[in-house]
C-alpha cells in the first residue's frame, strides 16, 4: 500500500512540476535582416544627404527599405533604421524614422541595397498600431501589430 501511495505521490509531483513550462513565452525569431533602433539622440545626428530611398515595403513585422547611393559594391553600404517618437499627440502614434547609411568605400558607381528591419522594437504599449514616417519617403507606413 505504501508503494502505491508513493507511486501516486511521485506521479502527481511529476505532472504538476512540468506545468509551468507551458506558460513560458517562446522567443519569436525574426526573419528580418536587422532590428529597428528607437533612439531620439541618434535620430537627430543621422544625415540623409548620402542616399535616396527608392522603395519601402511592409511585410509583417519587417520593413524592407531599398536605397541607392554611390559605393563600389552593395555590401559596402551599411544601413540602420533609427526612429524617434513624435511630439504630436495623434492616433495611431506617429514614429519618425531615418535611414542611417554608412558607406565603407566610395565610388562613382550608383548601387542599390535592400535591407529589412524588424519593427517590433518600435511597438508601443497601449496601442496596436503606429504610423511610421520615413524621412525622404512620401507615404507614411501603417504598422499594425
Amino acid at each position: 500500500m505504501k508503494k502505491v501511495f508513493l507511486l501516486m505521490f511521485l506521479t502527481g509531483i511529476f505532472f504538476t512540476s512540468c506545468h509551468y513550462l507551458d506558460d513560458v513565452a517562446h522567443p519569436v525569431i525574426s526573419n528580418c535582416d536587422k532590428d529597428a533602433i528607437f533612439d531620439g539622440d541618434r535620430y537627430q545626428q543621422v544625415s540623409t544627404a548620402n542616399y535616396q530611398v527608392v522603395n519601402v515595403v511592409l511585410n509583417g513585422d519587417c520593413l524592407e527599405v531599398t536605397i541607392t547611393s554611390s559605393a563600389c559594391l552593395p555590401e559596402h553600404l551599411e544601413m540602420n533604421l533609427i526612429a524617434t517618437g513624435s511630439l504630436a499627440t495623434v492616433y495611431p502614434p506617429l514614429v519618425m524614422a531615418k535611414i542611417e547609411l554608412t558607406i565603407h568605400s566610395l565610388c562613382t558607381v550608383i548601387q542599390q541595397r535592400t535591407v529589412s528591419f524588424d519593427l517590433t522594437p518600435l511597438q508601443m504599449s497601449g496601442a496596436n498600431q503606429i504610423q511610421l514616417s520615413i524621412l525622404d519617403w512620401s507615404t507614411p507606413i501603417l504598422y499594425q501589430y
